[in-house]
């Protein structure tokens, strides 16, 4: 629990009128060290930085608690390279975790953006994995929910 650990309070706004009234307050109000301390002027954060440079090596390591939740990571989803399949007469499925990622990121009713995806579809080499499966001119091709005609080199 938090409130098991060693505290310490930092009283920050010390340069302020009524900060003075304020610290006897607080000082009586908590049973933990209290450093006044000014952010603006660095009044008392020199003295703050040195308790608490001194305190930290002297606590123990804390131990992560046991936890029934899944690592984030060991959810994912398999990274799956790039590849292309023929689907059927004159449709071509591609397939991968870059270029679906790619796909799915980029606004498709954006002229500029399909610029750009074209691009990086070229350099993840798209094209030549077409034109090894046999794709044509025209052919279709799907990436996810996407849809285009095949025109090599583009």
């Amino acid at each position: 629990f938090l409130a098991d650990k060693p505290q310490v309070v930092a009283a920050n706004k010390m340069d302020v009128g009524t900060s003075a009234a304020n610290l006897k307050r607080l000082k009586r109000a908590v049973k933990v060290k209290v450093f006044p301390i000014s952010g603006v002027t660095g009044e008392g954060v020199a003295e703050l930085m040195t308790t608490l440079a001194q305190t930290l090596p002297t606590l123990p390591v804390p131990v992560p608690p046991e936890s029934d939740t899944p690592n984030p990571r060991a959810m994912e989803k398999p990274i799956v390279p790039l590849g292309v399949e023929r689907a059927s007469e004159g449709i071509y499925v591609a397939r991968g975790t870059k270029l679906e990622k790619l796909v799915a990121r980029t606004y498709l009713e954006n002229e500029n953006a399909l610029r750009h995806l074209q691009s990086q579809l070229y350099k993840l080499g798209l094209d030549k994995l077409l034109e090894d499966a046999g794709a044509q001119e025209g052919d279709a091709v799907r990436i996810g929910e996407l849809e285009f005609d095949y025109v090599p080199g583009l």
